[in-house]
């Protein structure tokens, strides 16, 4: 086996920018993708994309997250979030690889997103799409059919089949967040100002030591109504959600850079190599040294 040096390897673990032609007469472009296997293609790109698997086995990517994909399987992907399907190699006989993607720029409705009281539910899919969402249940097998339909219509049957779609998945409930908090563009936002600020000094400093008394203190908040309120606004503690952020920002590392495991450790704000190795395998299901591996085959 031919060996790749340290700088070609750091090429190919780095996400790559895909420039999406929409057609002429459309505001977003909705295809078939079909191949004998899914190749490894680290990118990103500014819209958003859905994404159905009508043929074909293996993983996907999103940001830091890794998991078996199959026949089926449903993913909508907020902007800028690095991903790929990998396929396992086709046999003699196999059926090709098939999926049935859509991908759009948030404007591709111009203002009404925003200002369509109708396109609420809407709005809040794409916000939480930001994360990449996968859908089960019943919403998922409508819109496979929905999907199927979509690709053969004319331009603007298609504009109404896609908002449709959107609908459908934004009332759907058997969905589950794919990416940390560490690859979602956009911060949280709380209903309560002072955890929003709390979140921002969070974001902003998560690889440096933080004291629960001392955020706590900036929010002007005792240590019971800090924990409260934090796990109010976030569903989690803040030592979970802080180690969130670190694993996530140490999965980026593994992914995209060639830095040894121990100075990615640290660069993500713990202090032991133990604890960071204890932390990954609990979140992660693996070692970094295996993570890292999935992104060099």
């Amino acid at each position: 086996m031919r060996m790749v040096s340290d700088n070609r390897k750091l090429q190919l673990m780095q996400p790559q920018l895909e420039k999406i032609r929409k057609p002429h007469n459309a505001s977003f472009r909705a295809f078939v993708r079909q191949e004998r296997q899914f190749p490894f293609a680290w990118h990103y790109h500014p819209e958003f994309e859905l994404t159905l698997i009508t043929s074909g086995r293996g993983r996907r990517f999103v940001g830091d997250h890794i998991a078996e994909f199959r026949e089926g399987d449903l993913v909508l992907l907020g902007p800028l979030l690095p991903h790929t399907w990998r396929s396992g190699p086709s046999t003699p006989g196999s059926k090709q690889r098939r999926a049935i993607v859509v991908q759009f720029l948030e404007t591709f409705l111009g203002t009404a997103i925003d200002e369509c009281k109708e396109l609420r539910l809407v709005r809040q899919l794409l916000t939480r799409s930001r994360h990449g969402l996968q859908f089960m249940g019943r919403h998922r097998t409508v819109v496979a059919t929905q999907l199927e339909n979509l690709v053969k219509l004319r331009p603007a049957q298609k504009l109404s089949a896609l908002l449709n779609i959107l609908d459908e998945l934004s009332v759907a409930k058997q969905t589950r967040s794919l990416a940390s908090k560490a690859y979602a563009i956009p911060r949280q936002r709380t209903s309560s100002p002072k955890i929003s600020q709390v979140l921002e000094t969070i974001h902003r400093d998560f690889q440096r030591p933080l004291r629960q008394n001392d955020l706590a203190q900036a929010a002007d908040l005792s240590r019971a109504a800090f924990n409260r309120n934090f796990r109010q606004a976030t569903g989690t503690t803040l030592v979970d959600y802080v180690n969130d952020l670190r694993i996530g920002h140490a999965c980026r590392m593994l992914a995209e850079s060639g830095k040894p495991i121990t100075e990615i450790c640290f660069e993500s704000g713990f202090t032991n190599l133990s604890n960071f190795n204890r932390c990954f395998l609990r979140r992660r299901g693996m070692p970094p040294s295996k993570f890292r591996s999935q992104f060099q085959r």
